[in-house]
């Protein structure tokens, strides 16, 4: 009996684990999904800043993120290239109890 309460114990110690690695995963997989797309927009897109900050705005909506467009930056470089700075906070609710929660940071700068 002593043997299946703690195997259980330990069962439930392993899944809140795995839970918590999940919760905290899914911002740093959004936030390296839209740094690509960032890249990209940068790079290929579009050449004017209005334009290319419009089009960060919705790739970082797309992905998820809670960005709004005072958090996008796109500066016009002297070699005519374009770089862009961009940083939110996204707060993870351990098992979304409200007891504990973490705020991470992120910002994404790119340059073409």
């Amino acid at each position: 009996m002593f043997t299946l309460i703690k195997r259980l114990v330990y069962l439930g110690i392993f899944v809140a684990m795995l839970m918590a690695a999940y919760q905290f995963s899914m911002p740093y997989l959004k936030y390296m999904s839209f740094r690509t797309d960032a890249k990209d927009i940068i790079h290929f897109k579009v050449r004017r800043p209005s334009d290319m900050q419009a089009k960060l705005l919705q790739g970082a909506l797309d992905s998820g993120l809670p960005v709004t467009a005072d958090n996008i930056e796109v500066i016009k470089l002297e070699s005519g290239n374009y770089e862009a700075y961009i940083e939110w906070d996204e707060t993870v609710d351990l098992f979304n109890l409200g007891k504990y929660k973490k705020t991470l940071e992120f910002s994404v700068e790119v340059g073409g």
